[in-house]
């Protein structure tokens, strides 16, 4: 019994993965069709289906903080219809050259992004995940009490830390007093 349930199981998943490669395939001949007679260009058809494809994987992956998810398509998009306004204006001349312009625009956003507000939350995201993580105890192998004993080590390390860095700031301050009061008067 059971392992007529698994056969079925197994033929459920792989009818499944082969329906949706076929749906998908559909789908990719479909649109290509369609941009094909937007475009009278195959080739730049499937340049422009693979540059949206990216564009959606840069947006899923890589915009996690609040500004990119709002505001990055909104760039893309804005260079997207410039792309389309110029082919449509000037009826495929130069497509090649303006598809080229609107790869480097979209590159050019996605790393700006990228670089002003992707790469500076990391730090805030990952702080935030050490403040309060979901279960502690699988942070800390070392510890069998469910990681409060390098809690406590921590919280040890660190006013000692405090500890020595106020230290250094009394000496600096004493000889800087020291070097005042020798001073020329």
């Amino acid at each position: 019994m059971d392992k007529n349930c698994d056969t079925q199981r197994m033929h459920c998943l792989v009818l499944g993965f082969f329906v949706c490669c076929m749906l998908w395939t559909l789908y990719d001949v479909g649109l290509e069709n369609t941009m094909t007679e937007f475009f009278t260009d195959s080739s730049l058809s499937i340049w422009i289906i693979l540059m949206v494809w990216l564009a959606d994987h840069f947006h899923s992956i890589c915009c996690q903080s609040r500004i990119g998810k709002k505001y990055w398509w909104r760039f893309f998009y804005l260079y997207q219809f410039m792309f389309y306004c110029y082919h449509h204006v000037f009826n495929g001349q130069f497509s090649s050259i303006a598809f080229i312009v609107f790869v480097l625009l979209v590159e050019h956003s996605m790393l700006f992004f990228l670089h002003h507000y992707e790469i500076p939350a990391l730090p805030a995201a990952g702080q935030q995940i050490n403040r309060n993580p979901a279960r502690p105890e699988m942070f800390d192998n070392r510890s069998q009490d469910g990681g409060a004993g390098n809690r406590q080590t921590s919280e040890v390390s660190r006013n000692e830390s405090r500890q020595e860095v106020e230290g250094e700031e009394l000496r600096h301050r004493q000889e800087a007093g020291r070097e005042g009061n020798t001073g020329v008067q």
